[in-house]
């Protein structure tokens, strides 16, 4: 079996996989020791932690699904964030994803307990065939591009700022959030289901 890139099924039945990625690996002490955020994008992270109280009894979920041929249970993942909830008897979930469907279905799971950074979020056709930033990239639109990155940020470090965060383990924007949180509870929900 060879892979490129998000395309490495978690359920692998072969002896022998190849497997090569499109991201280059890195340290995760360099993200967090030598890499920091402009001010203003600084002090609007804070900001919107602070107003929306996620670094207290908060988990943060991440779900991609765009191009990573979603096949997961959404209600098992809801189910497994849930258990978390109870278990440590969270207020809120912070919720960063690229569908609206994902965005709907935790709606009516979460009711008010949910949290949403307010960002645009295009609609594609069937989830879309390459992740948002790849749908991005191809616009037109220089703004729209700087917005929907400027978004993107500020969802991977809103993430990084939650007390508990479930993670997906093969998408990069969240294993980075994991690796910027200061938090040890951090779990890649894909081995919890």
């Amino acid at each position: 079996m060879f892979c490129l890139g998000g395309d490495l099924p978690l359920s692998r039945r072969e002896d022998i996989v190849y497997f090569g990625d499109f991201c280059p690996s890195y340290q995760p002490k360099y993200l967090r020791d030598k890499i920091f955020l402009k001010d203003d994008l600084r002090n609007e992270i804070d900001i919107f932690a602070k107003e929306n109280n996620i670094r207290d009894k908060t988990l943060g979920l991440h779900i991609r699904c765009t191009d990573k041929n979603f096949k997961e249970n959404l209600q098992k993942i809801f189910y497994v964030a849930d258990n978390y909830i109870n278990k440590y008897k969270l207020k809120n979930i912070f919720l960063s994803t690229d569908q609206y469907e994902i965005i709907k279905h935790a709606t009516k799971f979460f009711g008010s307990k949910l949290v949403l950074y307010n960002k645009y979020l295009p609609h594609l056709e069937n989830g879309g065939k390459y992740g948002i930033h790849t749908w991005a990239l191809g616009q037109e639109d220089e703004q729209l591009k700087v917005q929907m990155y400027h978004d993107a940020l500020m969802e991977m470090y809103l993430l990084a700022e939650t007390e508990y965060l479930l993670y997906q383990g093969n998408s990069t924007f969240s294993s980075v959030s994991c690796d910027i949180s200061k938090s040890e509870m951090c779990f890649d929900w894909q081995k919890c289901l």
